[in-house]
């Protein structure tokens, strides 16, 4: 999927702000593909969920979303979509039972996505 250009620009400009603009996981670097991944959603998190999904709601979530990344980069990593969308499946699974042990996920969640994976787990505080 080609992106507007505006977008992958505001994209950039955002990501800009890592010192790595690579997925952390595979090290995917195609800024087309990238996205932006809470470890723990806070009351004052921009979710992409509250914007249109079109490209002007992309544009705003990212714009909106720099104020975030200059205010709480810690709280914030660089993925790939694909990675992305695959270690929210298996948070899921954890938060409907479906993984409840530390050694199920190590099993079932693939070596790339497993620290990133844990991290999240326990910044959600699903794990200690």
């Amino acid at each position: 999927m080609k992106l507007n250009s505006t977008l992958l620009k505001v994209k950039q400009y955002v990501f800009n702000e890592f010192v790595n603009v690579t997925c952390d996981c595979c090290n995917e670097s195609d800024v087309s593909v990238l996205t932006i991944h809470h470890l723990k959603y806070t009351g004052d998190s921009v979710k992409y969920t509250s914007f249109s999904n079109n490209e002007t709601g992309r544009i705003q979530y990212y714009a909106t979303l720099m104020n975030e990344v200059l205010a709480n980069k810690d709280n914030l990593r660089i993925m790939c979509i694909v990675c992305h969308d695959e270690m929210e499946g298996y948070i899921r699974e954890v938060k409907r039972g479906e993984l409840p042990t530390l050694s199920e996920c190590q099993e079932r969640v693939p070596t790339h996505l497993l620290d990133m994976f844990l991290l999240t787990l326990k910044r959600q505080e699903v794990i200690e």
